[in-house]
């Protein structure tokens, strides 16, 4: 599985993969990307709304990293994604 981090002045995001599919989430608003890397690989059909049960699975392991890293209450708050 592996981590990502994006951050300029206008967009930040946070996402994993783990070679099939690749999560986003954007934390100024809080939307979420997923993409099917075996059959859209340059990332231009966002799924994540109509395969719930696949971004729900993703966002968890998200969250999981954040927890085993301790990142904290600016990232996550319970098993929440915190906006910033």
């Amino acid at each position: 599985m592996e981590l990502g981090f994006g951050m300029n002045t206008t967009q930040s995001w946070n996402g994993i993969t783990d070679g099939h599919y690749k999560y986003l989430f954007f934390p100024f608003d809080g939307s979420e990307s997923l993409f099917n890397l075996d059959i859209d690989p340059a990332e231009r059909n966002n799924i994540a709304y109509s395969k719930p049960n696949v971004t729900t699975v993703f966002r968890e392991r998200l969250i999981d990293q954040f927890i085993s890293e301790e990142r904290g209450d600016d990232w996550i708050i319970g098993r929440e994604l915190q906006l910033r």
